[in-house]
Parts: structure tokens; C-alpha cells; sequence
């Protein structure tokens, strides 16, 4: 078997008080997940359906009837980010802590359907730039709205 190919499973079967390695091992399984998707439309349930294959496959091969609860519980927060509009990632790139996830979503909801299609354009617009161009459309957007870069 092969233990990578579920992703932060693992990390969480290895103890069910994980922390904050399999925690970052999810939200990179998440990111990476995001990334890989040719649309943000549904973007929350397209990601669980993801996952729920990956949980699925390691119950299987495990012999397990269920996935680690902290697992469950870190999906949970991380999906409730997604949907909230709150990043996974800090300004460097690495994973933001499991607690600060879960106030940020108590404090700073930001989801609207606007956030929605707005992303969801963004992502059409992304996919119809060449290679060359995609960096200059990701730079022009973040000078708008976040950063100078």
C-alpha cells in the first residue's frame, strides 16, 4: 500500500492529537486540490468530493470503517475556510494555524456571491491566458486588490 496517496489521512491516523503537522499536511492536500481544478463553481463540495474519494480509498485498503476524528474535525474547518472565504495560507505561503483558521471564520466571514463569481471569473480568465501569460494576470490582480508585487 501505498501511504502517500492519501495524503494527510495518514498523518492524522498516526495519532489522533495530530497537531499541527497533519494539519498542514491537509491544507496542502486542500491547496493542491483547489489548484488542480478547472473551476471555483461548487469549489467547497468539488474539493470534499475529492477528499471523500481519498478517505474512501483508505478506508478500503486499511480495513478501516472510518477516518481518523481528527481528521474529520481539521476537514471540517478547513471546507468551513473555503466556504467562508478565509485562506488556508499565510503571506508566506505556509500554512496558517488550525485555531486562527477557526476564529478568522467566526470573526471575518467574507463569502458572498460576489467573492464567488468573482473567482470564478478569475479562474475562467486564467484559464483562457497562455502560460507565458499567467503570471502578469496574477500579479495584475494581486497590485488590485491585495499588494504591490
Amino acid at each position: 500500500m501505498e501511504e502517500n496517496k492519501y495524503g494527510s489521512i495518514v498523518a492524522f491516523a498516526v495519532s489522533e492529537n495530530a497537531g499541527e503537522s497533519a494539519w498542514g499536511a491537509l491544507v496542502k492536500d486542500v491547496v493542491a486540490i483547489v489548484a488542480s481544478l478547472a473551476s471555483a463553481t461548487n469549489l467547497v463540495e468539488q474539493v470534499d468530493g475529492v477528499l471523500k474519494s481519498k478517505e474512501n480509498e483508505y478506508k478500503a485498503d486499511f480495513n478501516k470503517t472510518a477516518v481518523p476524528k481528527a481528521y474529520r474535525s481539521a476537514k471540517c474547518v478547513a471546507l468551513k475556510a473555503l466556504e467562508c472565504g478565509v485562506s488556508l495560507l499565510d503571506g508566506s505561503g505556509e500554512p496558517r494555524g488550525k485555531t486562527l483558521v477557526e476564529k478568522l471564520c467566526k470573526t471575518d466571514p467574507v463569502v458572498t456571491k460576489d467573492i464567488l463569481d468573482y473567482w470564478n471569473q478569475f479562474l475562467d480568465r486564467l484559464n483562457q491566458c497562455t502560460d507565458e501569460d499567467k503570471l502578469s494576470v496574477v500579479k495584475e490582480e494581486m497590485n488590485k486588490y491585495l499588494i504591490p508585487f
